[in-house]
């Protein structure tokens, strides 16, 4: 008996949980990642930095939250280290380690800058959700500038 009530227990806070992430995924209020410059194709020079109270904030960076990367030439936080001087930023933002598959929920996550030969010289934890069609990132001011959060 006490089994089936723990269990019943589980299976409620999961389909809550699975509730919460859906509206989180289709929030108005994540904001979009969707400069041209945010690319890690991009290798132009440009000193960005992901920091609201900085005077070289990204153009489409609006302070700590959720984020969707929709640039045209990526849809998702890149996942290894681009090289410096890419994405619009000297030391570009990357996530250390796989996206998560839309079971394993909201998931904690290390994101590496790249600076001076050391792919993660700076690293800050943030949060990410696979919604099926795409992901969204809870992601911090950058630790410092010109750090960046790349796109791929």
């Amino acid at each position: 008996m006490m089994w089936q009530v723990s269990l019943l227990l589980i299976v409620c806070l999961s389909t809550g949980q699975a509730s919460d992430l859906l509206s989180i995924c289709n929030s108005d209020e994540v904001n979009t990642l969707g400069d041209s410059t945010r690319s890690n194709e991009y290798s132009k020079y440009a000193s960005y930095c992901d920091d609201i109270d900085h005077e070289s904030k990204s153009v489409d960076w609006a302070g700590t939250g959720w984020y969707r990367f929709t640039g045209r030439n990526y849809e998702m936080m890149s996942d290894y280290p681009p090289g410096e001087g890419h994405c619009g930023t000297n030391s570009p933002g990357w996530l250390d380690g796989p996206h998560p598959a839309v079971e394993d929920g909201q998931v904690l996550s290390r994101v590496c800058f790249e600076w001076n030969g050391q792919d993660c010289r700076w690293e800050t934890e943030i949060s990410i959700v696979n919604c099926e069609d795409h992901f969204i990132y809870y992601l911090p001011d950058t630790p410092e500038c010109t750090l960046r959060y790349c796109g791929m």
